[in-house]
């Protein structure tokens, strides 16, 4: 089951990705990321960061924010060409159990990356595929 617009962690446009087991919490206003990965109830595996309370300076106009969840990043990790902030809403294409999360195009590297997230009908298996694509559009 998918929820659109649902409230987490200070953020009002997120979607949650779920079935009788586990949910996960995909933000939209910002990343790709995924936020929320946990046992229906239980308490979210991943890391959470606010970011009013934590904030890099970057070259590139906006602070990054570290957030926490899952994130894609440019590999290998380098400061600052990983750390490009990804605080802008990305496009949310969803598909039964499946959403894809796909950032703007990156002004430092091309790269428009997404995530395409697929929680298994029964039980707690997600699957994940990071892309990165260059693009060569200006």
């Amino acid at each position: 089951m998918v929820e659109r617009d649902i409230s987490y962690a200070g953020f009002a446009k997120n979607v949650r990705l779920r079935n009788a087991e586990v949910e996960l919490v995909v933000a939209t206003e910002y990343g790709p990321r995924i936020m929320r990965y946990a046992r229906r109830g239980g308490p979210n595996v991943l890391g959470e960061v606010s970011p009013a309370t934590h904030g890099n300076d970057t070259p590139f106009g906006d602070r990054w924010h570290i957030y926490g969840g899952h994130r894609l990043w440019y590999a290998p990790e380098g400061d600052p060409r990983s750390y490009w902030p990804d605080n802008r809403p990305v496009r949310v294409d969803i598909d039964g159990r499946r959403i894809t999360l796909t950032q703007d195009i990156e002004g430092h590297t091309r790269l428009e990356k997404s995530i395409l997230i697929e929680l298994a009908e029964h039980g707690t298996r997600v699957s994940l595929v990071h892309r990165n694509h260059e693009s060569q559009r200006l």
